[in-house]
């Protein structure tokens, strides 16, 4: 019994893979995929923590908009902020007319140190 479990734990933790740092919103309610293949972990970094962001993607699956949510932020360092931005703005998600024009959803980036 213990072997199945494990079994479809393995199997919906390579399902999920795609929305591992899309954690809230409409993207995830509509199932919509990232398709690049960006790492939302920086690493080696100067801090260990998470940068979340409200994001906006258009119906070309490119992020127009990314909103630093700071109340659920940990890292403070403004470069480290800067760096993650840069990193969201190039995460792209499938295209699609039959979702909205503007789709949003929360997205985070995690740092690690080394």
């Amino acid at each position: 019994m213990n072997k199945i479990i494990l079994f479809f734990a393995f199997l919906l933790s390579f399902s999920l893979k795609s929305f591992s740092q899309l954690i809230e919103g409409e993207l995830v309610t509509d199932k919509r995929k990232i398709v690049s293949d960006i790492t939302p972990i920086i690493s080696p970094s100067n801090y260990d923590g998470k940068i979340l962001f409200t994001i906006s993607v258009d119906s070309y699956g490119n992020v127009t908009s990314a909103k630093i949510i700071e109340e659920r932020t940990t890292i403070n360092s403004t470069p480290a902020k800067i760096k993650a931005t840069n990193l969201i703005y190039n995460v792209k998600f499938e295209p699609g007319t039959y979702f909205p024009k503007y789709h949003t959803g929360v997205y985070q980036i995690i740092f690690k140190k080394n």
